[in-house]
């Protein structure tokens, strides 16, 4: 029971740097040493110190002398190779900490399980497993990215109590105000947000966190036909934006980039996360985006928000039963309800 105590300790520290991280995982790590916690860490932003390294700095000089006595709590399996960082395993053997514990193993194929065997092989204990799903749970789109080479997927949309996106050809607000910021804290935790072109032209959007303090996310406008108005907020420079079609307009408004689509959503995404370095998104329609994602099931999350309005007519809502999907978790902001459905990673990990 304490491993757990210990554990939930470094989830705790490393979703401190949620949205943060862009490609690299979420970490947390402790040095315990007869039941007191001696050091503390996590990896707090992209190709910066491991959370190992910052737990060992962050130990006082009067208590250097008990590291060697010490176990190192962390979230992941200490990495092995050399990248922007040298790898933890040897920092741990110079120190000679003689037991790790572990949440969970990289899940990367190249080097999972690599940092638990460098460990062994030198006479380290290494106890495994340790609140791994919520470890898991954590880093589910470090996950993805790792095994799947794509982006984590999140579609998000908002419905009316009986059903309905919006009007057909007219702006409708259906969610209050503290779920409008609950929104907007949520885009700064993803790389990128994406919608479809009638979206842009009938609501306008500009996609930013503007509502909180947090990093706008790259902006991805889906139009087959390349066809815009550079007028649309989206254009406003705020952020980052990027037009993703079949064809490229003969003008792009200033600042904005073009990517070629795939020839199925598998394809962009995969091309997204290996040329633009996404490694998550936000998809937050309309219509017709969702739909066509959902069609090759090539997502892993659904935010489903449902507003205390009627509509009685309209764009009708997804229909997540033909999905035989089950909600993981749901809550209410104020009258409205948010559903949250997340399928199963592999189960390897």
């Amino acid at each position: 029971m304490r491993e757990e105590i210990y554990m939930q300790r470094c989830l705790d520290l490393a979703v401190r740097a949620k949205g943060k991280t862009h490609l690299n995982p979420l970490v947390g790590a402790l040095l315990v040493c007869d039941n007191k916690i001696i050091g503390e860490g996590w990896h707090m932003h992209y190709g910066g110190p491991h959370a190992e390294v910052r737990a060992l700095d962050s130990v006082k000089k009067e208590d250097r002398n008990l590291i060697e006595k010490s176990s190192l709590y962390v979230s992941l399996e200490p990495c092995s190779h050399f990248g922007k960082t040298p790898p933890c395993t040897e920092l741990i053997l110079q120190h000679n900490i003689p037991r790790v514990v572990v949440g969970m193993t990289d899940p990367n194929p190249l080097v999972s399980g690599r940092g638990i065997r460098r460990l062994r092989d030198s006479g380290v204990e290494v106890i495994t497993d340790v609140s791994r799903e919520q470890a898991q749970c954590i880093n589910r789109g470090f996950v993805v990215n790792q095994l799947l080479k794509r982006p984590y997927i999140t579609i998000k949309y908002a419905q009316s109590r009986d059903g309905f996106l919006g009007k057909k050809d007219s702006r409708i607000s259906i969610s209050n105000s503290i779920v409008n910021q609950w929104v907007h804290q949520l885009r700064s935790e993803y790389h990128a947000i994406g919608i479809g072109r009638n979206t842009a032209k009938i609501d306008n959007p500009q996609l930013t966190t503007r509502l909180i303090p947090g990093k706008n996310p790259i902006r991805l406008i889906f139009s087959k036909s390349g066809k815009i108005n550079p007028n649309w907020n989206v254009f406003d420079r705020t952020a980052p934006t990027c037009l993703i079609g079949n064809e490229q307009p003969g003008h792009l408004p200033y600042g904005t980039t073009f990517f070629q689509k795939g020839e199925n959503w598998g394809d962009t995404f995969q091309n997204l996360y290996s040329k633009l370095k996404i490694g998550s998104l936000l998809i937050e329609g309309g219509s017709n985006l969702i739909k066509s994602v959902l069609s090759e099931n090539i997502w892993d999350e659904i935010i489903q928000i449902t507003g205390d309005i009627n509509l009685y007519d309209g764009v009708p809502a997804p229909d997540l039963t033909a999905l035989s999907i089950q909600e993981t978790h749901s809550f209410t902001i104020k009258k409205d309800m948010v559903r949250i459905f997340r399928k199963q990673l592999d189960p390897k990990y």
